[in-house]
């Protein structure tokens, strides 16, 4: 029970970059630990902010070294040189080191050197979105400081942002001017101003697609809405194949509670069949926030036919079908959802949620939520719900222990102590 005391208490610097690794965002946990002074974390805290900044660095790695193969293959040896580059200043995994290292070999000895090929991602790295040691999924090799962002130059704190970004617009991201770039590169570390007082100086020649859409979105960051629309709709409207600013305008509509503006744009874009599993989801986002829950799950089944993947929507139509009854049906859209982000182990913890309730599959149920629990320690509802899978099993005194706990502590969110109080009461 010693994991108990992780969830009380408040929030730590960590939190931000857990999610950010959680959701694959590498380049943000670099930069967020920059901002982390040495003294600020306790040494096993370190060491988690060391295992969560060398599997960032490793997936970046990863990814560079795999555009740096497809530019060699496609000719453009500058380009996959300047990638392979990098790979090899951000590599920490030495298995992953070898294979650059390997290129690098070939390069320099024979003139057919695009041979090298990735190794399965669970055999050679971190799996593809969890980075932390905490869960045991990264490679052994020296865990030396951790290398923060502002340990690179401006040029590779760009190539990092570009990763982010589709593959197709990367290489005009990087045709941009130095003071452009310069803008791009303030506006993603959060130094807004800045940002705006160099686009600001921009010249007209250089106010392409690209500059409206990345002053639209640092606008809309800045709850500049009116003048943010304005922005994105010129970037579409100079390029109106622009997935970006189309996904971003719809998106800050929604945030607005625009729903008119949004319902336009997306007609727009299914009509043009531009997108549509995208655009079911988002008519089911509106829909429910608007009370009508049957069509949201009409908007959302049809997102899901088409091939859509969000868990929350997954989760939605699931909790729909089993309130309708059809719980066979419910029970594989949850199975379905993408599982292995973040430090959880690959824990389905809304699967684990609904066995639990169905008083099936108790010991897996019980396995998912203590993944979720060492991946985010500090949530203190898998606790919980690792006292109702105790009960479920007959587990009584243990039960009875954790949520006794969460009844005597100051922190619990009041809601949550209710329901354990609830279920004390009802174990008595």
């Amino acid at each position: 029970m010693s994991f108990l005391s992780r969830w009380f208490g408040s929030r730590n610097p960590l939190d931000e970059i857990r999610k950010a690794s959680s959701q694959g965002r590498w380049a943000d946990v670099l930069s967020f630990s920059s901002a982390i002074e040495d003294n600020a974390l306790p040494a096993s805290e370190k060491a988690e902010l060391c295992g969560l900044v060398n599997g960032a660095a490793d997936n970046l790695a990863r990814i560079n070294f795999e555009e740096g193969l497809a530019s060699l293959r496609a000719d453009n040896f500058r380009r996959g040189m300047e990638h392979l580059d990098l790979a090899r200043q951000l590599v920490r995994s030495s298995v992953l080191r070898d294979l650059i290292d390997a290129e690098f070999s070939r390069i320099g000895s024979s003139s057919d050197f695009i041979t090298g090929t990735m190794p399965p991602v669970s055999t050679t790295l971190t799996k593809s979105s969890c980075a932390s040691s905490c869960c045991g999924t990264t490679i052994s090799a020296p865990m030396s400081s951790p290398a923060h962002a502002g340990d690179f130059d401006e040029e590779t704190r760009f190539d990092l942002v570009l990763t982010a970004y589709p593959s197709d617009l990367r290489s005009r991201y990087l045709e941009l001017s130095p003071l452009m770039r310069q803008a791009i590169l303030l506006a993603h570390e959060e130094r807004d101003d800045e940002a705006l007082e160099l686009f600001s100086t921009t010249d007209e020649n250089e106010r392409n697609d690209l500059f409206y859409y990345e002053t639209g979105a640092l606008l809309a960051r800045k709850n500049q809405y009116h003048e943010a629309v304005k922005a994105l709709q010129q970037a579409i409207s100079m390029n109106p194949a622009f997935i970006l600013a189309a996904l971003t305008l719809v998106d800050l509509h929604i945030g607005q509670k625009n729903y008119a503006a949004a319902e336009n744009l997306l007609s727009q874009m299914l009509k043009a069949n531009f997108m549509p599993d995208y655009c079911h989801a988002r008519f089911a986002q509106i829909c429910q926030s608007q009370g009508d829950s049957a069509k949201a799950f009409e908007h959302a089944t049809e997102a899901l036919n088409l091939g859509n993947k969000d868990p929350e929507l997954m989760v939605f139509v699931a909790r729909t079908l089993e309130a309708q009854g059809r719980i066979d049906e419910a029970e594989a859209v949850l199975s379905a959802i993408p599982v292995g982000g973040g430090c959880s182990g690959g824990a389905n913890v809304e699967l684990a949620d609904f066995w639990l309730r169905h008083k099936k599959n108790l010991q897996k149920s019980l396995e998912m939520f203590k993944n979720a629990a060492k991946g985010d320690p500090a949530n203190p509802l898998w606790g919980y719900n690792i006292a109702r899978v105790y009960l479920a099993l007959g587990w009584t005194k243990e039960g009875r222990q954790i949520l006794q706990t969460f009844v005597d502590a100051d922190s619990i969110d009041c809601s949550l102590r209710e329901n354990a109080i609830q279920l004390l009461k009802g174990n008595a």
